[in-house]
């Protein structure tokens, strides 16, 4: 069973900024979060969950941020993809009770911010959005059947079945297609649905956190998928997704996409289109 043994939170700091990022980190990625705290320049609240106390004395910028340090996470025998799922979990459970915010975004570490919309504006009207349109994005599945139906099995069957039916049978790809935020009032209501914490020795690497929560807003929160597969050609999830062509960008900006985050390499191919829609992050830098 994995626990929480320290929590290291500092008093909540009032910049008119309801959203927090929540990331789980370990080493090897520290580099990449010490680029993002100085970029981000104390703009918006960053909590890391680290997997022990070893992890979090190791992390050299401890001031610039808050943070979760968690025990017996056997790192040798748990499959990374399960690592990080516990971590989350164990963050929002942690989170749902002592930051006052409003949502969290629950990413990983390798990102990078655009700083001309990085603003508390535009982070803010970005994130309410998601809640206002309730439209999750989804392409045909291909190779990742498996993932959409296994991270619907911690659900109950009544449930199960209301995503089978709302996803034509796990026919729908909604992994990173936006970028993964949860809304705090969910969360405890989310984590039972679940089944946490029990449902943390029942994770297998085909459950994925996204996914999971996307099926919660569809059964429980009203939201509804948006397919863009026949659109703009694309199969599968919105992940790393790369164009030549603005056209394709334009389409899904009539499905009201909101362009929250992208990858570098279409930031670099459509920076101007990115930067007039108000895209504010970058993620997958590890991939480039």
């Amino acid at each position: 069973m994995i626990t929480i043994q320290k929590n290291i939170i500092k008093e909540y700091i009032d910049r008119n900024m309801s959203v927090a990022f929540l990331i789980p980190i370990y080493p090897k990625h520290y580099e990449f979060m010490y680029q993002f705290i100085r970029k981000v320049n104390n703009k918006i609240d960053i909590i890391l969950i680290f997997s022990h106390d070893k992890d979090y004395l190791e992390f050299e910028m401890k001031d610039s941020i808050k943070s979760v340090v968690l025990e017996n996470i056997d790192l040798e025998n748990i499959y990374y993809m399960l690592i990080v799922n516990s971590k989350k979990m164990l963050g929002l459970n942690y989170v749902k009770n002592v930051i006052k915010y409003d949502y969290y975004i629950v990413c990983d570490a390798e990102i990078d911010i655009i700083e001309s919309n990085f603003t508390v504006e535009n982070i803010q009207k970005k994130i309410e959005s998601i809640f206002t349109e309730k439209k999750i994005y989804v392409g045909n599945t291909t190779s990742l059947d498996p993932v959409m139906e296994y991270s619907a099995t911690l659900f109950s069957e009544d449930d199960l079945n209301r995503i089978k039916k709302k996803t034509n049978n796990f026919e729908s790809n909604n992994w990173w297609s936006d970028i993964p935020v949860i809304k705090k009032e969910h969360i405890q209501d989310y984590l039972d649905k679940i089944g946490f914490p029990t449902c943390l020795e029942r994770l297998n690497y085909l459950m994925w956190d996204t996914t999971m929560y996307c099926y919660y807003l569809l059964i429980y929160q009203g939201f509804e998928n948006i397919n863009y597969t026949s659109i703009i050609n694309r199969l599968s999830s919105l992940e790393s997704y790369y164009t030549e062509n603005e056209s394709d960008l334009i389409e899904l900006k009539k499905m009201k996409y909101g362009f929250s985050w992208v990858t570098p390499k279409l930031y670099k191919k459509h920076k101007e289109f990115l930067e007039g829609e108000g895209t504010f992050l970058l993620y997958h830098l590890d991939r480039e």
